[in-house]
C-alpha cells in the first residue's frame, strides 16, 4: 500500500472520519495532508504515536505541539531540543504521564510546578527530578501519596522523615525498605505505624526483629511477616497463632509440629481455607477440617499441591461442592470410581474428566447420564462402540429393568427417552 494509491480524493471530511478512527493512518497520507494542521491534529488526538507522521513544519510548530502532547502515548523523545525547554509543552506533556519528564532538559526538571504535575500524575517520575526538588518536601509528600515507592528516588534527608515515611509505606508496603536506616531501627517509629498501617517486618532493623514487641505487632497487621520471624520465636504457639489468624497462608512458614497442631491448623483454615495445603498428612485425615477449608475457601484444587490433588478424603470433599474440580485431581483419583461417582452425582458433565476406564464404567456413565444427558458426549470409546447415541443406551437400560431413571413413571407412554430430553434441565457449563 502507497502513499499513491492509500488515498485517491482530498475530500477533507472523508480523511477527518478516518483519522478520527486510526490517527496512524496519516502515515500513508500525502505530505499535503501531513501538514494540515486540522487534520494532523485529529490524528494525534486519536493515537499520540501519529505524531511521528506529522509534517516536521508542524513538529516544531509550538502552538501545535502544546496541543499534541495532550495525548497519549506521545513521543516526547522525538521533540527538537528547542522544544525540550518550553515550560507549556513540558507541563502538557507530564500532566498526561509524569515520567516524560525524563526526556525534557534540566532546567524543566528543576521547574517545581512542573515537577509537581508530573509526580501529582505518577510518583515515581521524581526519579527524573533534579537534586534540589528531590529534596524538597512538598514536591516528595506528593510524589509517596501518588506511589509509596517514590521514596526510593527522594533525598536521603527525606527518606528519614518520618511523616514522609508513614505515607510512603501506607501507600507501598514495600516503601520501608527505602526509609533509612535509622527510622528502620526506631522501635517507637515501627510500633507506631504498626497501629494502623501493614508493615514488612522484612525491612526493620536486625535488632528489631529479635524483638517480641514489634513481631507481635507487625504479625497482627500481616501473619506472612512469619516468615522473617527469627526462628527462637517459632517454638511459641501463641505466636504461630497470631500469625494463623491474620493470614492462615502464614501456616507454610510454621514449624512442622504446629501443621501438626489441629487447634493452629483450624485457626488457619477459618481464615482461608486454603491454608489446608500446609497442614500435616496426619491432618489432612481429619474430616472436619476438610469440610471447614473446602467451605471457607474457592475452587479448592486448582493451585494446590500434589499431596492435595491426590488426598481421596479432600478431593472427595471438593468434588462433592464443585465437580468441575474433579479435572485438578490426581489421575489416581481420577480413576477412583468412589470420588469419580460423587462428582457425577453432582454434576454428570464431570464426567469428562474421569479416566478412559470410568468413561466405559455403565454405572458412572447411568450416574452422568441421569443427571444430564448431553453428558453422554463425554463417555469412552468402548462405550460407544456398544452404544452409540443415548438413545440406544437408554433404549437398552430400559429393556433390563422397568424400574430405571429412564423408565419409571413412563412405563405406558410412547417414547420415554423424548419425554426425558424435553425435561432435561440447564448446566452450569453450557449456561
Amino acid at each position: 500500500m502507497t502513499k499513491q494509491n492509500f488515498i485517491n480524493k482530498k475530500d477533507k471530511e472523508n480523511i477527518s472520519k478516518l483519522l478520527n478512527e486510526n490517527g496512524l493512518l496519516l502515515k500513508y497520507f500525502s505530505k499535503e495532508i501531513s501538514e494540515d494542521k486540522e487534520l494532523a491534529l485529529i490524528a494525534v488526538k486519536n493515537d499520540g504515536e501519529a505524531f511521528k507522521y506529522v509534517s516536521k513544519n508542524l513538529q516544531l510548530d509550538k502552538e501545535f505541539v502544546k496541543e499534541a502532547c495532550k495525548s497519549y502515548p506521545f513521543p516526547v523523545e522525538i521533540l527538537h531540543e528547542s522544544l525540550l525547554k518550553d515550560e507549556e509543552i513540558a507541563f502538557n506533556a507530564v500532566r498526561t504521564d509524569g515520567r516524560y519528564l525524563r526526556y525534557f532538559l534540566d532546567e524543566i526538571k528543576d521547574n517545581k510546578k512542573i515537577v509537581m504535575e508530573a509526580v501529582k500524575n505518577d510518583g515515581i517520575a521524581l526519579e527524573f527530578a533534579s537534586e534540589k526538588l528531590k529534596n524538597d518536601p512538598e514536591i516528595v509528600l506528593e510524589a509517596v501519596k501518588n506511589e509509596g515507592y517514590a521514596l526510593a528516588y527522594c533525598s536521603d534527608e527525606l527518606k528519614n522523615d518520618k511523616e514522609i515515611v508513614k505515607i510512603a509505606n501506607k501507600n507501598n508496603l514495600w516503601a520501608l525498605e527505602q526509609a533509612s536506616t535509622e527510622l528502620r531501627d526506631n522501635k517507637e517509629f515501627i510500633l507506631d505505624i504498626s497501629k494502623y498501617q501493614d508493615i514488612m517486618l522484612k525491612y526493620v532493623s536486625d535488632r528489631l526483629k529479635d524483638d517480641i514487641e514489634v513481631i507481635e505487632a507487625t504479625l497482627k497487621s500481616r501473619g506472612d511477616n512469619l516468615e522473617y520471624v527469627p526462628d527462637k520465636f517459632k517454638n511459641n504457639k501463641e505466636i504461630i497463632m497470631l500469625a494463623v489468624k491474620s493470614n492462615g497462608y502464614s501456616l507454610e512458614f510454621a514449624p512442622d509440629k504446629f501443621k501438626n497442631d489441629r487447634d493452629i491448623v483450624l485457626e488457619a483454615i477459618k481464615e482461608s481455607g486454603h491454608a489446608l495445603y500446609y497442614a500435616s498428612d496426619n491432618l489432612l485425615k481429619d474430616k472436619e477440617l476438610i469440610q471447614i477449608a473446602v467451605k471457607n475457601s474457592g475452587p479448592f484444587l486448582t493451585y494446590s499441591p500434589t499431596k492435595i490433588r491426590d488426598n481421596k478424603d479432600v478431593v472427595t470433599e471438593v468434588v462433592k461442592n464443585e465437580c468441575s474440580q474433579l479435572k485438578y485431581a490426581s489421575d489416581r483419583l481420577k480413576d477412583d470410581k468412589d470420588v469419580v461417582m460423587t462428582a457425577v452425582k453432582n454434576n454428570g458433565f464431570a464426567i469428562q474428566y474421569a479416566s478412559e476406564r470410568l468413561r466405559n464404567d455403565i454405572e458412572i456413565v447411568r450416574e452422568a447420564s441421569n443427571t444430564y444427558l448431553y453428558t453422554f458426549d463425554y463417555v469412552g470409546n468402548k462405550f460407544k462402540e456398544q452404544f452409540p447415541t443415548i438413545k440406544d443406551f437408554l433404549d437398552y437400560e430400559k429393556e433390563i429393568t422397568n424400574d430405571n431413571p429412564w423408565s419409571k413413571g413412563n412405563e405406558n407412554k410412547a417414547n420415554a427417552w423424548n419425554d426425558k430430553v424435553n425435561s432435561d434441565k440447564d448446566n452450569q457449563w453450557e449456561r
